[in-house]
C-alpha cells in the first residue's frame, strides 16, 4: 500500500471512530437527563407523599 492510500485510510478510519465517539457522547447525554428527570419525578413524589402523610396526621386520621 503507498503512503497516500495508508494515509487516507487512516483518516477515514479516525473520521470514523470520531463520528462513533460523538454519538455514544449524545447517547450518554440522553440517558443522563433521562436519570436526572427520573430523579426528579421520584422527589416531587416523595415530596407529595409526605406532604400528603403529614396532612393526614395533621387531621388525626
Amino acid at each position: 500500500m503507498n503512503p497516500e492510500t495508508a494515509n487516507a485510510a487512516l483518516v477515514n478510519r479516525l473520521l470514523e471512530l470520531t463520528r462513533r465517539m460523538e454519538r455514544m457522547q449524545r447517547s450518554m447525554r440522553l440517558i443522563a437527563a433521562s436519570s436526572r428527570s427520573a430523579m426528579r419525578d421520584h422527589a416531587d413524589y416523595e415530596h407529595r407523599r409526605n406532604a400528603k402523610e403529614n396532612e393526614n396526621e395533621g387531621s388525626g386520621v
